[in-house]
C-alpha cells in the first residue's frame, strides 16, 4: 500500500476546501433566488399593503445578509491584524497593551458576527421558512402584541443554517476563513443588487 505524501494531503485538502466554497456560494445564491421569489399567499397577492411589506422585506433582508458578510470580513481583518503585528519589537506594557487591545477587537468582531448571523437567520426562519403551523401562529401572535405587521407570503424550504452553525463558536471562525477565501462577499452584493426576474 502507497503512503499519502504531504503533497497529496494538500491537494486533497485543497480540493475539500474548494467544494466547501462552492457550496456557500451556490447555498447563497439559492438564498437570494429564493427571497426574489417570495410570493404572497393567494388571498393578498393584490392588497397593497402586504405587497409593500413583501418589498420592504426583501430589501431589509437583503442588507442584513449584505451586513453579516461585512462582519465576516471586519473579523478576518481582526484576526490578520493580530498576525500582521510585528510584537517582536515591543516589550513589557506595550506589548501586553497591544495584545489586549487588539484581541478585544477581534472578540467583539466575533460576537457581532455570531449576534448578525444569529439574527438574520431569526428574521429570514421566521418570516419565509415552511415551518409547523403551530410556530406560525405562535410567532404571529408575538407579531401582533408587540405591533409587528404581519407578512402572508408562500413560505419556502430553507436549511436551519442559513449562513454556518453558531456552535461551537470556532465554526464561525471556519466559515469566514471559507468566505475570506473566496468571492463570497462580492457574490452577496452583485446577487442583492441584482432585480429579480419575472417567472
Amino acid at each position: 500500500m502507497s503512503e499519502i505524501t504531504n503533497e497529496t494531503m494538500e491537494i486533497l485538502k485543497s480540493k475539500i476546501e474548494s467544494k466547501d466554497i462552492q457550496g456557500q456560494e451556490e447555498k447563497l445564491r439559492n438564498l437570494i433566488y429564493k427571497i426574489n421569489g417570495l410570493q404572497l399567499e393567494a388571498d393578498y397577492q393584490t392588497d397593497e399593503e402586504q405587497i409593500n411589506l413583501l418589498e420592504d422585506f426583501k430589501k431589509r433582508i437583503k442588507k442584513m445578509i449584505l451586513g453579516v458578510y461585512v462582519d465576516a470580513d471586519s473579523y478576518m481583518q481582526s484576526i490578520r491584524a493580530m498576525d500582521r503585528k510585528n510584537l517582536q519589537f515591543l516589550a513589557g506594557d506595550k506589548y501586553q497593551r497591544l495584545i489586549e487591545n487588539l484581541d478585544k477587537r477581534r472578540r467583539l468582531a466575533h460576537n457581532r458576527l455570531i449576534s448578525d448571523i444569529e439574527s438574520t437567520t431569526r428574521m429570514i426562519r421566521s418570516r419565509m421558512a415552511k415551518l409547523p403551523n403551530k410556530t406560525i401562529e405562535m410567532l404571529q401572535e408575538e407579531w401582533e402584541e408587540n405591533d409587528i405587521p404581519l407578512l402572508f407570503v408562500e413560505r419556502v424550504d430553507l436549511s436551519a443554517n442559513i449562513f454556518c452553525e453558531t456552535s461551537p463558536r470556532e465554526r464561525v471562525t471556519d466559515w469566514v476563513e471559507d468566505v475570506a477565501k473566496s468571492s463570497l462577499a462580492e457574490i452577496a452584493r452583485e446577487e442583492i443588487k441584482k432585480k429579480p426576474s419575472s417567472e
